[in-house]
């Protein structure tokens, strides 16, 4: 499944009322962010996420970080689920296992957003995408991206096209 399936899923959610994000928008974000000394970075207000939000960080299937908001995860995660009880279709059954098997064991680690808004990253998400002084946060409160730089960023949009 790339991103582009994934947000075709998500929008196909918001458009049938399954998920709420924000009102009725998604909310995207492109911020450049800098690290402190303890991986620490403040989450970009326009994403949405709060003060206590876990998040979960992730590869996804472009090997890229990515970064759950875990209440939106849980619910993913439920609906996949509830997707594979109401289907006969077994190609599409294994399909969604499949998929829910890739989120359970793509997990690098979470962690919960401080009271000024910080979040850390895990140490083995920094050492496998040589994360070091900034990075790129794209995305909304319940899925972002993270790119260790602006040129890594702007790579995986153009294998996109």
């Amino acid at each position: 499944m790339t991103l582009l399936s994934f947000y075709a899923i998500i929008c196909t959610f918001l458009r049938k009322g399954f998920l709420k994000m924000f009102g009725d928008k998604i909310i995207l974000c492109c911020k450049e962010c800098t690290l402190d000394q303890k991986r620490r970075f403040f989450v970009p207000k326009s994403t949405g996420v709060e003060p206590n939000d876990e998040l979960v960080f992730a590869i996804n299937n472009d090997g890229n970080l990515i970064v759950y908001n875990m209440t939106f995860l849980e619910k993913l995660i439920k609906s996949y689920e509830e997707r594979i009880k109401a289907s006969e279709n077994m190609n599409f059954i294994n399909a969604m296992r499949k998929e829910m098997a890739r989120v359970y064991t793509s997990c690098l680690g979470s962690s919960k957003v401080d009271k000024q808004g910080r979040v850390i990253i895990p140490q083995e998400a920094c050492e496998m995408f040589k994360i070091e002084g900034s990075i790129i946060v794209q995305g909304f409160g319940k899925c972002m991206l993270i790119f260790s730089s602006r040129e890594m960023k702007d790579k995986y949009v153009l294998s996109l096209k």
